[in-house]
């Protein structure tokens, strides 16, 4: 859901977002429903790739400089060890192995699947045809491979606000967000 209207051919819609940068992720560190950004496999890196914008000269834009067009956002459906069941015939469960996590595209069936998921457990596989490629084209994802959750979306100075978390990651990230967003400079 992010970047909609670039992904739709406008390339000057592009959004900037605020990531908050996690050095050791973890189950301790990332939930199901954090939408985070993460180095993909080189194959889903290659068919998603989207240039970064640059920084302005006078922008202090470290994390900016840290995300490259080799890095995807995706949610997070499911951690290490959680039980996935699809509703596709013939598909048989299976469990995220023990240090990976499932990341799917943000659409209505990932959103709702992934809300759905923070307050029941692990969600079940949508259906098999994803609009961008995550977890159900590439496969588990290595936590070291996550760089962080992403916090906060500027599209203009007048439409920007908080990314939809966990709600056990809202409150930490909101003080990160509010202490060092600087919309104006993001809007440019």
């Amino acid at each position: 859901a992010l970047n909609a209207a670039a992904a739709a051919g406008d390339p000057r819609a592009l959004e900037a977002l605020v990531v908050r940068l996690l050095p050791r992720p973890s189950p301790r560190s990332v939930s199901v429903g954090d939408v985070v950004a993460f180095r993909p496999p080189p194959a889903a890196a290659a068919a998603a790739a989207v240039p970064s914008p640059s920084p302005s000269s006078s922008d202090d834009c470290g994390a900016a400089d840290a995300i490259s067009n080799s890095v995807m956002v995706r949610r997070v459906a499911a951690l290490e060890q959680a039980e996935m069941v699809s509703d596709e015939a013939g598909d048989e469960p299976f469990r995220v192995p023990p240090g990976h996590c499932w990341l799917l595209a943000d659409n209505a069936d990932t959103a709702a699947a992934a809300s759905s998921a923070a307050d029941r457990g692990p969600p079940a596989t949508p259906p098999a045809a994803p609009p961008a490629p995550d977890s159900r084209s590439f496969g588990f994802v290595p936590m070291e491979s996550v760089l962080g959750r992403v916090v906060y979306s500027v599209r203009s100075a007048g439409e920007h606000g908080p990314v939809a978390n966990a709600p056990s990651s809202a409150a930490g990230d909101a003080a990160v967000a509010e202490a060092e967003v600087d919309v104006e400079a993001l809007a440019r």
